[in-house]
């Protein structure tokens, strides 16, 4: 049994996934979530009256100034050469090679919700909310000669990144709900990536041939994450896969809840940091007999664990343990609304920084919980020195439904600072 580098479930749709919705859930994965990066694509519509509508796609067509004129077509999956030489106003996004045999000089596309993606076209295109749809319905309706260009992509600082994006599965953990997922986050909207010229590009029935090609999803993302733990692998050989991902997980970057309502269960521990990775200072490491205990505590007979590991293995007559027992960098509890209630998590942290080394622990929390850990200092002799502790999470006020607390254990030298989150939450 072994760590894997696993994806959350992607959907290639517009719409904000719901919670729970993660699949990728067993404690010897990584999952990654997909984040942002502070480079945002965007594209601009310019209408004969000056109004500007934004948008994004990857157009590097060029109209110059001249203005084109601008009707509406509809679904613009079949139309007639009534568009040819203008640009076309299209109710739902199309990869647009009807339009181009139809003679369109470009098009515009609406989608319910503002668009994120950025995606390649056929023809001059841009893709818009239906806030900017709507306007520039109007603006055709209302106009004797409707006329307009589109610009060519170009790109800009986006200051509010890093925040996942909408299509990336959000957590709980369905199967072990003790168990934060996603753990981290990494890159996956409009990623650069090479691109096979002998490959068509999904979803076009037109033959195209790219050296590169913009990419989005967790299916990005997760590559990011891979050539993190590889990165680090390099730097610390007998290193074993969860200790790699404890790595990735306590020294990732913080991001702001602000930006994301479902906070860890969108992002995890944070957006991946492969330099601070390689110098976490301290890692919660996992064995293969760890694994097995927690299948046990969620029920799992043997005949299941032997499916799993590939090995005969049963569990101890007497194990009463939690999966929250299992050594994670990151801790997760589920709770029934309305009641009081008190928790341990037990963790061993390995010294993997100095030989001589102390460390302090702070705690952050949301208010909504108390969080204790016990003892709250580490003194290290030797580099792979093991030292237990104990943290204690309780509250005295339940929480409603579908709520989550959050709290943050930071342990510091005063050199590293590694970071767990603490999620409390109830769940419909």
């Amino acid at each position: 049994m072994m760590l894997l580098l696993m994806v959350s479930m992607f959907c290639p749709c517009p719409l904000e996934i719901q919670r729970g919705s993660t699949t990728n859930l067993a404690p010897w994965m990584m999952s990654v979530a997909a984040s942002t990066i502070d480079r945002k694509i965007i594209d601009r519509l310019v209408t004969g009256d000056g109004e500007i509508i934004e948008g994004t796609s990857i157009n590097t067509y060029d109209m110059g100034n001249e203005l084109h004129p601008f009707t509406y077509g509809g679904l613009c999956g079949d139309l007639d050469d009534s568009v040819k030489g203008k640009i076309v106003l299209c109710n739902l996004r199309d990869e647009g090679s009807g339009l181009l045999r139809a003679g369109a000089k470009g098009a515009v596309m609406v989608e319910e919700h503002s668009s994120y993606v950025a995606s390649t076209f056929l023809l001059p295109a841009i893709v818009v909310g239906s806030d900017g749809g709507e306007k520039l319905r109007k603006y055709i309706k209302g106009s004797a000669k409707p006329v307009a260009r589109i610009e060519r992509t170009s790109t800009v600082v986006d200051s509010a990144a890093p925040f996942v994006a909408p299509f990336s599965s959000r957590g709980p953990n369905r199967l072990v709900p003790d168990i934060l997922k996603p753990d981290v986050s990494a890159p996956g909207l409009n990623i650069l990536s090479a691109w096979s010229p002998e490959a068509a590009i999904p979803g076009y029935a037109d033959a195209q041939s790219l050296q590169y090609n913009f990419m989005t999803g967790t299916s990005s993302s997760c590559p990011h994450a891979a050539g993190a733990a590889a990165y680090v692998k390099s730097f610390h050989r007998d290193w074993s896969p969860a200790a790699i991902r404890s790595a990735l997980m306590t020294t990732a970057l913080p991001i702001d809840p602000s930006k994301n309502s479902d906070a860890e269960f969108a992002f995890g521990a944070g957006q991946i940091n492969p330099v601070a990775a390689t110098n976490p200072g301290l890692v919660y490491d996992v064995g293969v007999d760890d694994y097995i205990l927690t299948l046990c505590g969620i029920g799992y007979n043997s005949s299941d664990i032997g499916l799993i590991s590939g090995e005969e293995r049963t569990c101890p007559s007497d194990y009463k343990g939690s999966p929250r027992d299992l050594n994670y960098p990151s801790m997760a509890l589920r709770i029934d609304t309305g009641a009081p209630y008190r928790a341990n998590f037990s963790r061993t942290v390995t010294n993997v920084g100095a030989e001589s080394s102390a460390y302090n622990a702070s705690i952050e929390t949301s208010g909504k919980i108390d969080v204790k850990v016990e003892p709250d200092a580490l003194t290290f002799g030797s580099l792979n020195e093991k030292q237990s502790l104990v943290v204690t999470v309780s509250w005295h006020e339940g929480l409603a439904l579908g709520e989550l607390a959050r709290a943050t254990l930071t342990w510091s030298d005063g050199l590293h600072n590694v970071r767990s989150p603490i999620v409390v939450y109830t769940f419909v």
